[in-house]
Parts: C-alpha cells; structure tokens; sequence
C-alpha cells in the first residue's frame, strides 16, 4: 500500500517538474529574443553612429585641406587650432541649439554633417535626442606619418558619436534601461605624389580658363586628368556655369573653339578634365575620347607652393648681353647675320629682342628692372575673366616683339628658366608678340630636334630622361620660330634651390622644369604673360604663374590668385608646349591649333585627405 502511494506521488511531481520547465525555456527564450532585438537595435545605432562619424570627419578634414591650400571657407564655423591636441569642441557645447545648415551662428561642419546624418548632438541627458559629438585634434595616428607642418601644423582630425539608446528588454536581465554606443573616425592630410595637370588654381573665378577663338587645344599623352580647374564659380546669367568657359564672351559659356583631349592620358585613349565646381555639362566641342571624360573634381593644390625663388645674390649683376655678338654657327647661333648672347645671372633691366636673334646661355635668368619694358597700354585692365578677358598687359621684363627670335645656345647641356620680378612693386611678365619669330626664309636656320635633322619624336632632352612621349609632337620635321627649354630636374621645379618645405631639393634629372617663374608677388594685371605664336614657338618644360606672396597661405580674391597666362596659336604656325601649365587663371586662344604634350612620369608630393579609421 505504501508503495502505490508513493508511486503516485512520484508521478505527480514529474508532471509539475515538466511545466516548470517549459516555463523556464519559454523565459528564457522570450529574454533571449528581447535581448537579441536590444542587441540588434544596438547594432543599428552603431551602423548609424559610425556613418555620421565618417561625414563629419571627412567634412572636417575638407576643411584642414583647404586651411592647407590657404583658402578657409566661410562655411568652416570653426578654427582650426594651431597645435595638435588643442581647440577640441563638443557639438552640444558650442552649438546647443540647433547645429544644422542655415543655423546662426554658422555650426561647425562636422557638426553640420553629423546632424544631417541623425545626430545633433543634443547631450547624454537630453530626453528627445541623446547623443554627443566630440570633435578633437590629434597629435598623432598610430602608424601614420604626418605630411609635415609646413604642409599643416594640425593634420589629423578626430570625430567621435555617443549614441546612449535606450533597451527595452534587456533591463529586466541587466537592470540598465540604456546602453552608449560609439563610433569613432580619424581622418586627415596625407602625403602623395601625383602627375600634374594643366592646373588653373583660382579658387572663385569666372571664365578662369577660357579657351577662345576658333582653334583647337590638343592634349597629347600625360596623365590620367590633363586638366584641372580649381573654381568653383556659380557665374550668372545662369547655367551651365563658368567655371571653365570657351569663349571670352560676356553672357556665354560656350563658343567655336575645341578642347580635344581624345588622344591624352596614359593610353592615348582619352583623359579627365575636372572642374571643382562650374560648368556642367561640358562645351558642345569637348572632344574627350574613349576614355576621357568632363568631369567634377575637388581641388588640386599648388604642387609648388613651397619651391622657393631662386636667391639673386647669389648670380651675376647684368644689364644686357655682355659676350661678344657670335656669327652664323658660333655657339649654335641660326642667324646669317649673328646673334646676341645672353649669359644667366641677375638683370637690372628687361631682356629685350625685337627684329634679331638672340641665344641664351643655360642657367637662371633673374630678371628685376626698377622700370620693365612697356608696349601698347591700351584697353582697360581686369583682375579677373568674370565678364571678358583680361586687357592692357604692357608691362614685360622679356620682351619678344616682330621679327624677334629666341633660342637655346649650344653652350653645356641645359636649358633656362626666367624668373621674372621687379623692384619697388613694378613687376614684369612675359610677352611674344604676334610677329615674333617670323623671319625670311634662309635669314634663320629652322630648329632641329637634337641638333640634327634625324628623324626623332624627341625634343632635346635630359640626361636619364624617361622615354619619350611617341605621340608627343611630331619633331621629325624643322620646326620655325621660337624655342626655348627648361633646366632639367628631378621633380620638375628648377635645379638646385634652397631646401624647400617639401625637404627637398630639386637635382638635375629627367624632366625639364620651369622656363617661365613669375614672382608670387606680382598681382600687377597689366604685368602679365602673354605667348603668340608668331612664326613658331615651342616650350618645353613647366610654366609656373601663381599670385601669392605668403605661399601657401594666400589672400582672399581678389588680393591674390591674379596671375593669369593668355596662350594663343597664330594662324600659319605652330604653338606647342611640351610640359605643364600651372597658373591661377588660362586663356588658351587665336585662331589656329595649339598642342601640348604631358608627362604622365612626372610626379611631385601633394596632399590628400584620407580616412585612416
């Protein structure tokens, strides 16, 4: 008897024992679904936090890029501190408000960027949005090295988003009814070597490269972009904008003139031609090939912003040419009837060659008159291509006029660089008039690549030179007019200058480097470069015009970006450039073809922004 009753207790206690544990197993599954819907719910907010992280940094770092350029925006809302580890800013402290577009005073941008994407930055105790967005600046990234602080004293930026979210199941495992959440996101400047471009640096510009006329601008060769335009011009009357415009036109974009960039880049297939901000869609005659293309593009710092001007104590004190005028054939003159020679060194007047030849020794030609040469002051100055071109330059230190003819000596192996100055503020450019470089036939000996008349696609190059261009210019044949050459360098500046804040110099290598230096401080727009073709002219090596005499820190426009090159192809003749452009605004114009040939080998250190984690 007592057996069978405690059978049947027995019994009874595994039924309770088996709805006791369902009920733990049904706990314990609804606590692990809520915990994995608090869990997932977490993960959201972190994919969400990490993307305004990334915006926000990203945004800031724009702006260390462009403090870098020397060109702050107005829109920064906040200063970029002058050391590492200072003028770090919480979103909801400095702007507790309403840190959003449009918000008075104007938010800093990563703060912007973190409220368009969700976070405001309200504070950790706010009841409708809590979060906080802490911007700081860096001394240092684990395993980054900073690009210098002469590129910029603070390069990195540091964003950080706590997200505190609030739990729904989880409290009644963890007694905690929120949970932080943070997304962190370092950014900032890195050092690169790029090709150059065809650079235009004016920042705002209109119509700060026009190419005008009724002739064509071929790119042959070169890097992936053959053109760069900094503006971000948003020109009235209206779109398409300026920014890059072919005709000098007051209340037009577009004209009868081509860019042809279907044989440019490194394939010959075709390249890219950025604008920062303006004209889209390109011009109805932009030719960009198959694998060219119109395109937005942020900009592109001066890649030589840090070479220093040459030091004119260290050259010779000149006031013309001081050897005796050779004949026909001494040191390469061409001229039946002789020629002038001009040695390098320190000019205290212009160089000026009008109806003769004259040949220039190789070396650095620094030019500073209290006076420069004037001609033809006509028409009114402009500071800037808004309306229609710039007008009335007549102030030159090199001055090639009718008849004048320009060429390399055949003493050393070298090329020139004029670096064109003045004193007391009268500064000079560079003019090749119309009729430059026309002469009768058998007067002047054409040019032949090399010294000779072997068929070559080679222009005189550099000692260790890379292989030519094949599709460069087609030298096979004499070539009339003018023709100058750089010096040959490594990095394509001029050989041999003080230590730069790039911390190099610049030895001589394979690529020619500056033939034309304007000094930075020149913002004279009647003392301007302006290049014709005449009879002929070749270039080869960079031309380098940039209005900016605290490099890189530059002044607002319309204080500084004012130097600008008009380059213009002469019907009957050639006008060819074997090298880069870099100048604050281009005019390429005339109505005849003119050709540039770019090389995609030669590459200089320049910043970047970067994402780093």
């Amino acid at each position: 008897m007592t057996g069978r009753l405690d059978s049947r207790h027995r019994h009874g206690e595994e039924g309770q024992v088996t709805i006791f544990v369902v009920l733990a197993m049904a706990l314990f599954l609804v606590g692990f679904v809520g915990f994995a819907v608090d869990m997932t719910n977490l993960w959201l907010h972190r994919q969400m936090a990490q993307g305004a992280a990334d915006a926000a940094c990203q945004a800031g770092a724009m702006n260390l890029y462009y403090s870098a350029l020397g060109s702050g925006t107005s829109t920064q809302g906040f200063t970029i501190p002058s050391s590492p580890g200072a003028g770090s800013f919480d979103c909801t402290s400095t702007f507790p408000n309403d840190p959003t577009p449009g918000a008075s005073p104007t938010p800093p941008s990563p703060c912007r960027y973190a409220a368009l994407n969700g976070y405001k930055g309200g504070g950790l105790g706010s009841a409708t949005d809590p979060n906080q967005v802490l911007v700081s600046f860096p001394a240092a990234v684990s395993g980054v090295s900073p690009p210098g602080t002469n590129y910029s004293p603070v390069p990195f930026i540091r964003v950080d988003v706590i997200d505190r979210v609030r739990l729904v199941f989880s409290p009644l495992i963890t007694r905690r009814n929120t949970s932080d959440v943070r997304a962190t996101a370092t950014c900032g400047l890195a050092l690169t070597e790029i090709p150059i471009p065809i650079l235009v640096l004016n920042p705002v510009c209109a119509h700060s490269m026009e190419v005008s006329g009724s002739g064509t601008v071929k790119v042959l060769g070169g890097p992936d972009q053959s053109v760069q335009v900094n503006s971000d011009s948003s020109f009235a009357p209206g779109p398409p904008d300026c920014a890059a415009a072919t005709t000098a036109s007051d209340n037009g974009c577009t004209g009868n003139s081509a860019i042809d960039l279907s044989e440019a880049g490194e394939n010959f297939t075709g390249s890219l031609f950025g604008t920062n901000g303006g004209q889209y869609p390109a011009p109805p005659r932009f030719i960009p090939g198959t694998t060219g293309q119109w395109s937005q593009h942020g900009m592109i710092i001066d890649p030589y912003w840090g070479v220093p001007p040459p030091d004119p104590s260290s050259l010779t004190p000149r006031t013309g040419p001081t050897l005796p005028d050779p004949s026909y054939g001494q040191y390469g003159c061409p001229d039946h009837s002789g020629c002038k020679h001009y040695e390098p060194g320190r000019y205290a007047n212009s160089i000026v060659v009008t109806g003769e030849t004259a040949i220039f020794d190789p070396g650095i030609y620094y030019i500073e008159p209290a006076s420069p040469y004037q001609k033809g002051c006509g028409g009114v100055a402009k500071a800037c291509t808004d309306r229609s071109a710039v007008g009335g330059q007549c102030k030159f230190d090199f001055f090639v006029g009718a008849g004048g003819v320009v060429r390399p000596s055949k003493v050393g192996d070298g090329g020139t660089m004029f670096f064109l100055s003045g004193q007391g503020g009268n500064y000079g450019g560079i003019f090749f008039d119309a009729n430059a470089g026309k002469y009768t036939a058998g007067s002047v000996d054409d040019y032949y690549p090399n010294g000779s008349t072997a068929t070559s696609v080679q222009y005189d190059s550099c000692p260790n030179a890379s292989t030519p261009n094949p599709r460069a210019l087609d030298m096979s044949a004499p070539l009339k007019g003018n023709v100058l050459f750089g010096m040959c360098t490594e990095k394509g500046s001029y050989p041999n200058p003080p230590v730069n804040p790039y911390g190099w110099t610049d030895q001589p290598g394979g690529f020619r480097g500056f033939i034309f230096f304007q000094d930075r401080a020149n913002a004279d727009p009647r003392a301007q470069p302006m290049l014709q073709g005449g009879g002929g002219l070749l270039l080869g090596g960079t031309m380098y015009f940039h209005n900016c005499p605290n490099s890189p820190t530059c002044q607002p426009y319309n204080t500084d970006w004012n130097a600008q090159l008009d380059l213009r192809g002469t019907p009957g003749s050639d006008t060819r450039v074997l090298g880069d452009i870099i100048a604050d605004q281009l005019i390429l114009g005339g109505n005849a073809d003119i050709y540039m040939a770019l090389d995609p080998s030669l590459k200089i250190p320049s910043l970047k922004v970067t994402m780093y984690r």
